[in-house]
């Protein structure tokens, strides 16, 4: 792998690292004060329709479908044209997230209804409400970042979250007494301001530096974008839509299902931002740089090797949330209003979510293949498939003594569903052999059930009991995973050269 994507990717990870450690610490302030009951329950059916409004107009709008061209058209030296895009983006966003507020708090009474049928209807519009204002800073935040992501300036971009856990800590930890439920919305509003903030000055310091290019304003729109904005768009909303499914199923079981749901939905995302959205984002500017410059060879190395560092990175630890989960969950979260019973419930979600935390990295990857060769078309035939098969799994699963955790083991299933469907049709359109070879697949079958089984007996022998008890747990467990996988690892991911 090159230099330039091990530092990008390097500088990510230990970005996001931090940024998801200030996560947990957000995560264990709600905890402890909240507990995983009503008001945790209610502040994720709040956060349903928001953060929908959120990945459609930030993270999936600036990732999928204007960075790839704003960073073709900066390589190839289009400067007029790079800050077309740029504006039409920022069009786009501000008006989107203007337009998200005014019907969030004009119709929170009916998607709360919608979205949380098994919880007061009043409160969780009231918690809709005050949450309304963070589509704005937030989908701004994104857009900074997505700039300074195509001028590789990762560690800002990948720190910058650190601020939106900051406000919301400060905020729940000093107001929760004034306030009660509602210092959880505000906190996320003052977060977000604070992430978009910090971001401003350095994306603005490298779009100054770029050649006059004779364009001014911000009115411009840029059909190539608005092409792909239709499918991202529709993709994204797929993806909430399930998301909505399962939180209304899991809003008419037991109390705290939705909040189980949601804290080890955190929890997946640890390494998952840490590895896989790491590596996505490390590669991605790479890869819209070497289709600018026609250059299919090292395009399908990138590819590659990305695909690689996935499986053999999240494998493992995948194997590793599994086996320890309920150590995991009771060493981060069980405090304060956290119970026990909880804690077992979390964990389970924990461990249905874990089988698919490889295919999550991975798909992460191609998504953003497909959108830096402008087919997100291909991305939402595939997501749609996905969704169908998850909402039957869902409706099967969550009737079965799994209940909750029913609901995560189906999207896990999803996950390797979507990702299969992408490597067929890359391989159809002639990226051939981005998976690894039949040894290397044979070796990671072998990996993950010796891991498992050792990892198994040490996680019996040592239960997560106390402090002591559960640091123990974890630790032995992350030994033995860890032995075994090292050295085939760190042999798989030093091969610097590849052929296409």
């Amino acid at each position: 792998m090159e230099s330039r994507l091990v530092k990008n990717i390097v500088r990510l990870a230990s970005g996001t690292l931090t940024s998801r450690l200030f996560g947990f610490g957000r995560e264990l302030v709600c905890a402890a004060v909240f507990g995983a009951g009503v008001s945790m329950d209610l502040l994720v059916a709040a956060m349903t329709p928001v953060t929908l409004f959120r990945r459609i107009l930030g993270e999936d709008v600036v990732e999928r479908a204007f960075m790839p061209p704003f960073k073709s058209a900066i390589t190839q030296g289009r400067y007029a044209d790079a800050f077309r895009i740029l504006s039409s983006c920022l069009n786009l966003v501000v008006g989107g997230a203007l337009v998200t507020m005014f019907l969030l708090i004009l119709l929170a009474p009916i998607l709360a209804a919608v979205v949380a049928p098994g919880l007061p209807t009043p409160e969780a519009a009231q918690m809709m409400i005050w949450l309304a204002p963070f589509v704005l800073p937030i989908a701004l935040a994104a857009v900074l970042g997505g700039v300074l992501n195509v001028f590789e300036c990762n560690r800002v971009y990948a720190l910058a979250p650190v601020f939106l856990s900051v406000g919301v800590i400060t905020t729940v930890w000093l107001g929760h007494d004034a306030l009660g439920m509602l210092s959880l919305p505000l906190g996320f509003v003052v977060g977000a301001v604070l992430q978009a903030v910090v971001q401003l000055p350095p994306a603005l310091g490298k779009l100054r530096a770029l050649p006059d290019a004779g364009y001014s304003g911000l009115s411009a729109r840029h059909p190539g974008l608005f092409k792909q904005v239709r499918w991202v768009f529709c993709k994204a909303f797929l993806d909430k839509s399930v998301e909505i499914s399962d939180r209304i199923l899991a809003s008419l079981l037991i109390s705290g299902s939705m909040s189980a749901l949601w804290f080890s939905q955190r929890l997946i995302q640890l390494p998952l931002a840490v590895i896989g959205l790491a590596v996505s984002r490390g590669i991605t500017p790479f890869l819209a740089e070497q289709r600018a410059l026609a250059e299919p060879a090292k395009f399908a190395i990138a590819i590659r090797q990305g695909v690689a560092a996935n499986l053999w990175l999240l494998t493992p630890v995948a194997v590793l949330t599994f086996v320890a989960r309920e150590g995991i969950v009771r060493l981060v979260f069980e405090r304060g209003s956290f119970s026990s019973s909880a804690t077992t419930a979390t964990g389970l979600a924990l461990a249905a979510y874990a089988i698919g935390l490889p295919a999550l990295g991975v798909q992460a990857l191609l998504s953003r293949v497909f959108s830096v060769r402008e087919e997100n078309r291909t991305v939402f035939w595939l997501s749609l498939g996905g969704a169908l098969l998850n909402i039957v799994l869902n409706l099967v699963l969550v009737r079965t003594p799994l209940e909750h955790a029913g609901l995560a083991l189906a999207s896990s299933a999803s996950f390797w569903f979507i990702v299969c469907g992408q490597f067929v049709v890359l391989h159809r359109r002639g990226l051939r052999n981005l998976l690894p070879s039949l040894k290397g697949g044979a070796m990671i079958l072998i990996l993950t059930g010796v891991s498992f089984q050792a990892a198994t007996l040490v996680t019996q022998r040592f239960p997560a009991s106390g402090l002591q008890g559960t640091l123990l747990h974890i630790f032995l467990s992350s030994m033995v995973v860890g032995l075994i996988w090292a050295i085939p690892v760190a042999a798989t991911l030093k091969r610097r050269k590849d052929t296409p």
